[in-house]
């Protein structure tokens, strides 16, 4: 967009208008205004009077010298799939529902690869190209706070902090629980989707076993875990459930060890809204910010991946998920963590959205919900082909995962 046809957003008589003039002296005039809303899309700002919004992409060259010069900055988040839905539902009704979500699980919520092209082979094949050009450099940006040319959006997006429930309720009173946690402050880049996640695994799969197993030793020393091997130790993770077998597991509230058998489940699900989720079956998440939990085997197991030596449980996506859970008896909640912290983890907090302790967990989580550790050796070769086999070796008959109390300690 050239300077002179740059949209101005002003207000006059507390009344918003989008004006478009080419008049430079008529532009010039607005830009000296401090109560003047100025739009710039994705190129260097001028530095002038009027408020200022920026919208451009995360490569730091484009905003590095404009953020010298204001207190904060906002990260938008790709689209939800809710969002995305809409968008088809109004706008893009040729397409099938059930094409879009297959899309957007490979994609992520980008419109323009899960909509606009999404009956485009040529755009379509541009996220396998993506894989075979991506390399180790990638372990620098993921989970990190800045990205470069040499890693393709295609692979990686931004993840914020969205808005809570506590956020609406409390309006500007939030803020008194430190500026950095209002909603769009925080910026994380992942992987694009899970599916991203997988390929991108597969592709340097000794180099991320060998630095999995090095940052958990990090962290038994006091360190932080790396938030991109979390993402890695994720991806496996849901894989290796879903394909069965037998997992040691030790309880945080007696100590005592069992094994959990899974049956095997080749068919990857996911849920967007929680009335969906089917009883006896491995679910993942559609939404990468869903609060507490990776996945859910309802209505007893739930599961949270970590790699972290401490990680809270969010009240407020076990309440989300009260209708989908058994309503008598024990829900079991496993942390799956690497081998190295297995025997170190303990029962971790309930926390709210603005994680500080609960202090009203509802009765039933306080009585019914069960904390337990579930081991994952690394150092076994549990990325390779011939590991993942021998894996899927519960009976594709059984209807149940089950669980067989073996030795208490």
């Amino acid at each position: 967009m050239s300077e002179s046809n740059r949209v101005i957003l002003f207000e006059q008589e507390r009344a918003f208008y989008l004006h478009r003039t080419r008049d430079s002296d008529e532009i010039g005039r607005y830009l000296d205004d401090p109560n003047v809303w100025h739009i710039v899309d994705g190129k260097k700002p001028d530095k002038v009077d009027a408020k200022t919004i920026l919208i451009c992409s995360p490569l730091k060259d484009h905003y590095k010298d404009f953020y010298k010069s204001i207190p904060s900055i906002r990260y938008m988040p790709v689209w939800s799939w809710n969002e995305i839905d809409t968008c088809r539902n109004k706008i893009f009704g040729s397409l099938s529902r059930d094409k879009v979500r297959e899309l957007f699980m490979r994609w992520g919520g980008i419109p323009r690869y899960v909509l606009e092209s999404a009956l485009k082979k040529e755009i379509q094949d541009q996220l396998e190209d993506a894989f075979e050009v991506c390399n180790e450099d990638i372990f620098r940006y993921i989970g990190g706070r800045e990205s470069e040319r040499n890693i393709s959006y295609k692979l990686i997006h931004i993840w914020s902090n969205l808005p809570t429930e506590e956020d609406d309720a409390e309006g500007d009173e939030g803020a008194e629980s430190g500026e950095d946690t209002k909603p769009y402050m925080l910026k994380t880049i992942i992987f694009a989707s899970d599916y991203v996640g997988e390929q991108v695994a597969k592709k340097l799969r000794e180099t991320i076993t060998d630095k999995l197993c090095k940052d958990m030793d990090a962290v038994l020393e006091g360190g932080k875990s790396d938030s991109i091997l979390g993402s890695f130790f994720e991806t496996i993770v849901h894989r290796m459930l879903r394909g069965g077998g037998t997992f040691q597991v030790r309880s945080l509230d007696s100590n005592e060890t069992y094994n959990l058998t899974l049956c095997q489940q080749d068919k990857i699900l996911k849920f967007s809204e929680i009335d969906n989720i089917e009883n006896e079956k491995y679910y993942q998440p559609i939404d990468k910010t869903f609060p507490s939990i990776d996945a859910i085997f309802s209505p007893k197991y739930l599961f949270q991946m970590t790699t972290a030596i401490n990680n809270s449980i969010n009240t407020i996506g076990l309440k989300k998920l009260h209708g989908k859970l058994a309503k008598t008896g024990y829900i079991d909640f496993y942390f799956v963590v690497p081998a190295q912290l297995y025997d170190k983890y303990q029962k971790q907090n309930y926390v709210t959205t603005k994680n500080v302790i609960d202090q009203n967990v509802p009765l039933w989580i306080r009585k019914r919900v069960r904390q337990h550790v579930l081991r994952i050796d690394l150092s076994s070769g549990s990325l390779s082909s011939k590991n993942e086999s021998s894996l899927k070796r519960s009976s594709s008959s059984s209807r149940e995962a089950s669980a067989s109390k073996r030795v208490k300690k």
